[in-house]
């Protein structure tokens, strides 16, 4: 399985437990349950499974920089 589908997985496994739409988490949306969703998907897929920033960055539709913040 490569890291953009595991990660896609990890995104809609948060968005089901969050209980946001399908594909929300790519929306350019401010809105704070969808921002708190991309911290949590972006912090366990650095953490936890290693995934790359700029692969995480091109699924959330965001630059890699943002991710740097989800990990602090």
């Amino acid at each position: 399985m490569t890291e953009e589908k595991t990660f896609k997985n990890l995104c809609s496994l948060t968005t089901r437990v969050l209980g946001l739409p399908e594909g929300s988490l790519a929306l350019k949306s401010r809105k704070r349950p969808l921002q708190v969703a991309r911290a949590v998907a972006g912090y366990i897929g650095r953490t936890e499974e290693d995934i790359h920033r700029s692969i995480i960055g091109k699924v959330l539709n965001r630059d890699r920089s943002l991710i740097y913040h989800y990990e602090s």
